[in-house]
């Protein structure tokens, strides 16, 4: 058997991977590149490169959470209801 052959796939993308993992990932935010590589490989038997894995596990968290991009152009107005909520809030903008 050629090893060249089992060293990854081109369906084996980020974004499919990152779908696979996305429970494991919300399970445990630390999962580690190693236990991403290792469960592609029992599952799908197809080595994955960390580069690979550590973008799977980034979309995987955008999926679970949210981009924090996104999160951050929300500030301003989240910070405007708190104001008119709670009144006596202070918000400071630099």
């Amino acid at each position: 058997m050629n090893p060249i052959l089992n060293r990854d796939h081109l369906q084996l993308d980020s974004c499919f991977i990152a779908h696979q993992i996305k429970a494991l990932v919300k399970a445990q935010m630390s999962i580690t590149l190693l236990a991403i590589e290792a469960k592609i490989v029992d599952k799908f038997s197809y080595n994955i490169s960390k580069k690979k894995a550590w973008m799977a596990k980034q979309k995987a968290i955008v999926e679970l959470f949210g981009d924090w991009v996104e999160s951050y152009k929300l500030l301003p107005r989240y910070m405007e209801i708190l104001k008119m909520k709670i009144p006596g809030t202070v918000v400071y903008r630099d």
